[in-house]
């Protein structure tokens, strides 16, 4: 019987504190690797190598990171396993050789039929299965239909849509949703943040305050100021934050992908 948890191996950011990325591992077709956890993706990627280089192709596929767009080819993986997070004959991404960042990424189209206890402190993912979110006091959670899932974020009498990804490793907010509320951002300085594609931008920053998510106040932190219009155009929700590393590492989360809920269990173990 496959592992009800999962280890979660965070790789801090050494220019950016308290940004990191957050991965498991697992196999594909038996052999090892080590995945991005990845929320914001709509598939699963792999990474061009010898064995993946044999998989069968089905087409090609075009994605968007927020500063660039990316290319790769739709394949026939034969299987992939995580723990509890399994699948047999399905189509993911393969990246084109010599593409950057080199890295396989688990994304919602295996996750979605999950129900998952982030718990980022103690770095595991409890994968709670069919006991779900329960009668607990939960929030309903957004998903749109590539699965992206979406939490609302308060900021005194106005609300951000944000998508809460997990391969984010800082939390990047619109430029004009920051202008539009400069009570709660003081400038912070620049910052270097590289988007899915491996394009990396120099980005200002800004200290985020009295941001308010499933009813708990969140300290001040620094976040990445972006122009999300370009990657807005091409989703079906628009949104005005991405949650990354940097805010989901003050909580735990229930994720209840399947019942469309979620909730703070906690600070952080």
């Amino acid at each position: 019987m496959p592992a009800r948890e999962l280890r979660l191996f965070i790789e801090p950011d050494p220019d950016e504190e308290g940004a990191a990325e957050v991965f498991v591992d697992g196999t594909v077709a038996g052999r090892a690797y080590r995945f991005l956890l990845d929320t914001g993706a709509a598939q699963t990627s792999l990474v061009h190598d010898e064995l993946t280089s044999t998989f069968p192709t089905a087409g090609s596929s075009d994605s968007s990171g927020i500063f660039s767009s990316g290319h790769g080819e739709v394949v026939l993986v034969p299987s992939l396993e995580a723990g509890a997070i399994r699948a047999e004959r399905f189509n993911a991404i393969r990246a084109a050789a010599g593409s950057r960042p080199e890295r396989s990424l688990i994304g919602m189209d295996l996750l979605r039929a999950l129900s998952c206890h982030f718990q980022f402190g103690a770095a595991i993912l409890d994968l709670v299965g069919d006991e779900g979110s329960g009668d607990r006091q939960t929030q309903q959670l957004i998903l749109d239909a590539r699965s992206h899932p979406y939490v609302q974020v308060g900021f005194g009498s106005g609300v951000a849509m944000a998508v809460w990804d997990t391969g984010a490793s800082m939390t990047v907010v619109d430029a004009t949703f920051i202008r539009s509320n400069p009570e709660h951002f003081e400038h912070a300085g620049a910052s270097s943040g590289t988007d899915s594609t491996g394009t990396t931008v120099q980005t200002e920053t800004f200290t985020m305050s009295g941001a308010v998510i499933g009813g708990r106040t969140f300290p001040p932190h620094r976040v990445a100021a972006v122009d999300l219009s370009r990657v807005n155009a091409t989703i079906e929700i628009p949104m005005q934050m991405i949650l990354g590393y940097t805010t989901l590492r003050q909580a735990d989360w229930l994720m209840d992908f399947p019942g469309r809920r979620w909730m703070i269990t906690g600070p952080p173990s």
